[in-house]
């Protein structure tokens, strides 16, 4: 049902005056995003308050995944197949909450025969990845390497697996080393094995 003003809208949502002090409305009765560019003001996205700086850089991750996309099945992966010397796969997930498709190209750092390892990073952010919460509710996914689509079973490293394979890891690209010291959260290693 379509709201008559934007104070009736902000009712709805729960928006406070505090909500416009913090973000600083432009007008009395505008919700409080109305100014950009103030990183600790909540965005309304998928029903998650979030800061605008968090907001942009799920944007920008979006945007460069869909590009990677676009230029590694126009080329049948010859251009972007890898990056910083590891291979690229395509992940296909299901939505937790939407149980729509969803895929995303990542990076494998560690491949043992079957076995290859997904780093959840998200770029060091203090957030998991939404790629890696679809996994954990959805393990049965799907991975594209080397142009070929493969069924797998995902889960979770165990404490005892990271501690083997974090130094491998790193080795690989130390990037992730950094990632590591940027954020508070563990950053989880994810383990895909065919099905």
């Amino acid at each position: 049902m379509p709201w008559q003003t934007w104070d009736d809208a902000r009712a709805r949502r729960g928006t406070t005056a505090r909500h416009d002090t913090m973000c600083g409305s432009a007008k009395p009765g505008w919700p409080g995003r109305a100014r950009a560019g103030l990183a600790g003001c909540p965005v309304a996205v998928y029903g998650r308050a979030m800061s605008l700086q968090q907001h942009l850089t799920d944007v920008g991750f979006k945007t460069v995944t869909q590009l990677h996309r676009a230029i590694v099945h126009l080329t049948g992966g010859r251009v972007l197949g890898s990056a910083f010397g590891m291979p690229v796969v395509e992940l296909h997930t299901v939505g937790r909450k939407s149980g729509l498709p969803r895929s995303t190209m990542l990076t494998a750092p560690v491949i043992d025969g079957d076995r290859i390892v997904l780093v959840a990073s998200k770029g060091g952010d203090d957030r998991d990845p939404d790629w890696y919460r679809n996994l954990v509710a959805h393990p049965e996914i799907e991975l594209t390497i080397a142009g070929r689509r493969r069924p797998m079973r995902a889960r979770p490293a165990s404490p005892e697996e990271q501690a083997e394979l974090w130094p491998r890891v790193v080795a690989a690209y130390p990037g992730y080393g950094g990632y590591r010291r940027r954020t508070d959260r563990d950053i989880p290693l994810v383990i895909c094995e065919p099905r």
